[in-house]
């Protein structure tokens, strides 16, 4: 793998794109790495109002990331009304912030 490494490094066009690339997927990584510390500080907040489907920090971050994926609806039925608000300023902090901050942060890797 060095050896492809040093001949993608011989090109300047090539090394480049290696370079631009590298500095998109730090930035992406930390984007993520802030949307996971938001997930496990809301799924905290979710676990100490104690609601039967958010028993565990675990299954709570689970079930955050589950509704900001598409891959489930919340359901209300048994939670709270500040369970619900956190449920949907956690939505639109995640789907809303982060991407304009990753859409922010990606404009700037290539100017």
């Amino acid at each position: 793998f060095m050896q492809l490494f040093q001949a993608l490094v011989i090109s300047p066009r090539l090394s480049a794109l290696i370079y631009t690339v590298g500095e998109l997927f730090h930035d992406v990584w930390r984007n993520l790495f802030i949307v996971a510390i938001i997930t496990l500080a809301f799924g905290a907040a979710l676990t100490a109002l104690e609601t039967q489907e958010y028993d565990n920090i675990g299954s709570s971050c689970w079930n955050l990331a589950k509704f900001v994926l598409g891959m489930d609806t919340p359901h209300v039925d048994s939670i709270e009304p500040f369970g619900i608000v956190l449920i949907v300023a956690y939505i639109v902090i995640t789907i809303i912030g982060m991407l304009s901050i990753l859409i922010a942060q990606l404009s700037l890797a290539y100017e």
